[in-house]
């Protein structure tokens, strides 16, 4: 790789010294291991070469624009050591204007980038920090800050597997009496063992469609780069 990657790759937003690193914040701020917030820091670094080298706009993975936004709050690192002292060109967060037409512009731009990534790095962007682009932006605009110590944060996954859990155990619990009485024509147990199934069969549901696997459809809103100073792709 050039000069300018090689002196990306060894840029730090905090002091070695400093009691919480940038990365300890990121992890600390999603819920995020520290391996997991040191691996989307490298890729935040892999997008800001791609922002300022390929002569168009590129958008992040929602992981990596976490990474931008708290690096944008080091405003003195963000401004002055990374775009000033590395770029020698302002590197500017621009977030959409809203509607589908923006919407479509943003997935475009982040296919775009994920192809741009392949080209200048020789491979495929790691998938578990930049999902295709249906599943990035259908788990758009879905983000509020919560405080855990006021909040239990539970996943709708685990919700739904709970609630199948114990529907499946309140089922088997007497299962055989009950199935008896329904053959025998109790219509309360007949209407129970309907509603038991249509739930069964909506929490299985609703368990694929939260269980992270494909990709969804698109919606949602996001935010790509624009680059000052010489740098393609200003808005």
């Amino acid at each position: 790789m050039n000069q300018l990657w090689q002196k990306l790759e060894s840029f730090e937003v905090t002091n070695p010294n400093d009691k919480l690193s940038f990365t300890a914040r990121l992890a600390k701020e999603n819920g995020w291991s520290v391996s997991h917030a040191e691996k989307v820091y490298g890729e935040y670094l892999k997008f800001v070469y791609l922002a300022a080298t390929t002569g168009q706009q590129v958008t992040p993975s929602e992981d990596v624009d976490q990474a931008w936004h708290l690096h944008l709050c080091y405003s003195r690192s963000y401004w002055g050591e990374l775009c000033n002292g590395i770029l020698n060109k302002q590197l500017h967060h621009g977030p959409t204007k809203g509607g589908k037409t923006e919407s479509n512009r943003f997935k475009q731009q982040y296919e775009s980038t994920l192809q741009l990534y392949k080209d200048a790095f020789g491979t495929d962007a790691p998938n578990d920090i930049w999902p295709c682009a249906d599943l990035r932006f259908n788990r758009n605009n879905q983000y509020i800050r919560v405080n855990r110590k006021e909040s239990f944060v539970v996943s709708k996954k685990a919700v739904y597997i709970s609630g199948f859990a114990l529907l499946g155990t309140i089922l088997l619990s007497g299962c055989d009496k009950f199935i008896e009485d329904a053959l025998n024509g109790d219509w309360f147990n007949i209407a129970t063992i309907v509603v038991a199934l249509f739930l069964i069969i909506w929490l299985i549901g609703k368990l694929i469609k939260h269980g992270g696997g494909g990709c969804g459809s698109s919606c949602g809103s996001s935010c790509g780069s624009s680059c000052g100073g010489g740098c393609g792709g200003g808005d």
